[in-house]
């Protein structure tokens, strides 16, 4: 392509009218984005946008949704008393701020333990009995001692050492962040007002506004360090200003015309694309210092600036193009998996590095041509010639020690990579000592967790419902293993009001919060329930009343814990309860992303295979040997295995945020094998031997090879000031496997290339 880019320059006074032409092209298209950009960039975080498009399990929640509520469009609220909930000024400040946010148009529902109260028979009404006296301190005592020896769930909406009480508020579905931002600092600002102080939130509607406002500092503050770090590398290997500037300029470009078409196409940055702007950076402007690279060698020579530059296209022109090509397939290969957000930043991601490459070879080459170029004395020397001259020469004289040493590595690699886990947490993106990670555990250390459980039950025997006899006797059962083998509290069920009813016939006795055993009572108080049948059902119970609900919550133990409990419960279900006609079936958003990670990993795997046998086939098309096509893919082999044993040695999870590292390493690491065997290629065109032409590319292409290696390795490095634990561990693994790639490249690829030692001598050659 390069080449085709050239034709636009067939002479010299050609080629600045054309220069001239383009600067202006490319100056009206950086309004037009930068003007859309203000007006349209906005930031999302929809945790629903990262479930597969289609699959049973999503099928099936979609299902429950519409005929249940949803359970995680609430506000959960810690309120916390130093001294204990049992004081006046706090136990008023709830009762009054539940009270106000109740009366709020887009909360549908307040719990609070102070509104939760129990039933005695009563004439001519049911008598409600509160659980919380809060006007009458004298009571406190008594309220306590009910509180921690009641069966009832009242006791799950305060803290083991009644320090704490929880409040839940149900808001209307599908609130925007914007919303949703407004109505949480509504929430926040309403109990300070009441004097309560201590309060902690989370759920879904916290986290969605708590990340996205990290996601804009961060993509903010990523950026610019990454700008300032490339800068400053690009400062010590040109030495020149325009070495620095036009670089930047061009990654700066493709971002901003990326940025431009995402916001179009897309409609906003997800959490993924914020790494954008520095995958970006650190990939794209190796392009720019291979051309530069090249380009000042040229002008060493005593060429002129425009034969300097038509040097440099035609000796990395094609092998640039090649590595852009395999770089955006490595972020494509991610649109075969069935995640949105993850298969558009992958798409964006390839569609960046590729407008770079022609921003690269178009709107560098005209500022080239426009602007007083002048040539440092140690420009691009940051890596001398003698250097890699005794580099090359160890690695020839070492390679069986070399190579013996790499393939005894392998061992402990393999077995790191065998301890690799699929796992997942709901704050598996936060970092230990981010706050809202802290909020997010005091609530599973006081209120038995905040991970939403949701379970669908289904009669499959005809002429029943739910609410026959033994249909309830198996619901019992599978109530008392959820509750003792699962770790669900706040039980919500169709047994609830069964209990609550038969507690009311009992005067509210404390002992009667339970489903009686006789079949006769049992019915009298269905009979009962039934005349509110309109009221339960929306929650709980379908109208035939065949499907029902359990909700309630478990702590946040990880997928792999729950897919252990999974099974259990399954081989539970199978034995104990579905012979009894009750089919009961785990779903809702925990379940989900559960689920999800274990075939996105597949789904991954896959698109790294495809990403390998494109590459072997653009080898292919470059080489036209098959030798050269299977050197080329061992080199970049080794870093995957590295990074998949640092992963299984650190313990790094491989979930959602982890796994599309293996596709986004080898995209970026095959370039610098491109690279040195591009070079290769070119010198044995030139009349050379085997080795003398690797000696030659290794010391030519090696040096640029070693720069951009170096700037892409800080660059990703950069990720790890990052507060989200997917994007630091990104940052983390690809940087250590551009080390590795560094190494494979420089080391293993000459012995693989190197053949026999011919006893050649080895010309010394001056430094620079």
């Amino acid at each position: 392509m390069s080449f085709l880019i050239m034709r636009f320059f067939p002479n010299e006074i050609n080629a600045r009218r054309v220069a001239q032409y383009l600067i202006v092209f490319y100056s009206v298209l950086v309004v037009i984005a930068l003007v859309f950009i203000f007006q349209n960039i906005r930031f999302n975080y929809e945790l629903e946008n990262f479930f597969p498009e289609d699959n049973e399990v999503i099928r099936h929640y979609k299902k429950h949704l519409k005929q249940f509520e949803s359970e995680h469009d609430l506000i959960l609220v810690s309120a916390q008393s130093d001294n204990g909930i049992f004081q006046e000024y706090f136990l008023k400040g709830i009762q009054q701020a539940t009270s106000t946010i109740g009366n709020d148009s887009l909360v549908t529902g307040v719990i609070s333990p102070l509104n939760l109260v129990k039933f005695a028979q009563s004439f001519p009404a049911p008598r409600a009995i509160p659980f919380f006296h809060p006007a009458n301190p004298s009571k406190y005592t008594e309220d306590s001692i009910t509180i921690f020896n009641t069966s009832h769930p009242v006791k799950d909406f305060v803290s083991f050492k009644a320090s704490a009480v929880l409040i839940i508020i149900k808001t209307k579905p599908g609130l925007n962040n914007v919303i949703a931002t407004k109505i949480l600092k509504k929430v926040e600002n309403v109990f300070r007002r009441n004097g309560i102080k201590n309060i902690r939130t989370a759920g879904r509607i916290k986290g969605q506004q708590y990340i996205v406002s990290k996601m804009q500092n961060e993509f903010i503050y990523l950026s610019g360090i990454t700008v300032l770090s490339l800068c400053f590398f690009l400062w010590i290997t040109f030495r020149n200003v325009w070495g620095v500037v036009l670089p930047a300029l061009v990654v700066a470009l493709g971002l901003l015309f990326t940025i431009a078409l995402m916001l179009a196409t897309h409609g906003g940055i997800d959490l993924i694309s914020i790494i954008l702007p520095t995958v970006l950076f650190v990939v794209g402007v190796s392009d720019s210092v291979h051309l530069l690279n090249q380009f000042y060698s040229e002008l060493k020579k005593g060429n002129s600036i425009y034969l300097a530059m038509k040097g440099a296209f035609r000796d990395v022109g094609s092998a640039t193009f090649l590595t852009a090509i395999t770089s955006a397939i490595g972020f494509f290969t991610l649109i075969t998996v069935t995640v949105k957000p993850i298969a558009m930043f992958g798409v964006f991601a390839a569609v960046g590095i590729i407008l770079v490459y022609v921003i690269t070879f178009t709107f560098l080459a005209s500022a080239i041509y426009l602007l007083p170029i002048q040539l440092h004395e140690r420009t691009g020397a940051i890596i001398s010639q003698r250097f890699l001259n005794t580099l090359f020469n160890g690695v020839i004289k070492y390679r069986w020690i070399l190579s013996l040493s790499i393939i005894a590595s392998i061992y402990p690699m393999i077995k790191g990579v065998q301890k690799i886990e699929v796992n997942n947490f709901f704050t598996e993106e936060l970092r230990p000592n981010d706050p809202h990670k802290k909020d997010f555990d005091f609530f599973g250390s006081h209120f038995g967790g905040v991970r939403p459980f949701e379970m669908t039950l289904e009669v499959t025997k005809p002429q029943v419902t739910l609410l026959d006899f033994n249909i309830i006797k198996a619901q019992i059962k599978l109530e008392e293993y959820l509750k003792m083998h699962y770790g669900v509290t706040n039980f919500v069920s169709p047994l609830q009001p069964i209990r609550v009813v038969n507690q009311m016939n009992h005067d509210g006795s404390e002992n009667a919060f339970l489903v009686p055993t006789d079949s006769i009572e049992l019915n009298k108080i269905i009979q009962n329930l039934r005349q509110f049948s309109s009221e339960m059902n929306r929650f709980i119970l379908s109208d035939n009343e065949l499907v029902g609900r359990i909700s309630g919550r478990v702590p946040d133990l990880g997928s792999a814990v729950f897919e252990l409990k999974n099974d259990s419960l399954n081989h539970f279900l199978k034995k104990e309860i579905e012979p009894l006609g009750l089919k009961a079936t785990v779903t809702g958003i925990s379940e989900i992303i559960d689920s999800n990670n274990s075939y996105l990993t597949d789904n991954l795997m896959e698109g790294l295979i495809y990403e390998l046998l494109a590459i072997a086939f653009l080898m292919g098309l470059l080489f036209r040997n098959w030798r050269i096509i299977l050197i080329s893919i061992i080199p970049n082999l080794l870093p995957l295995l590295f990074i998949g044993a640092c992963m299984g040695w650190l313990g790094i999870h491989l979930n959602l945020s982890s796994a599309i590292i293996f596709n986004i390493a080898f995209g970026i690491t095959v370039d610098d094998t491109i690279h040195l065997l591009a070079g290769y290629k070119l010198e044995l065109t030139k009349g050379k031997n085997k080795r003398e032409a690797l000696r030659s590319a290794y010391l030519h292409s090696g040096k640029a090879v070693f720069m951009t290696s170096i700037i892409l390795c800080s660059g990703f490095l950069i990720l790890m000031l990052s507060s989200f634990n997917g994007i630091y561990h990104t940052g983390l693994l690809v940087g250590i496997t551009l080390i590795v790639a560094l190494f494979s490249d420089l080391v293993l690829l000459p012995i693989l290339l190197g053949g026999k030692n011919n006893n050649e001598k080895n010309k010394a050659l001056k430094s620079e």
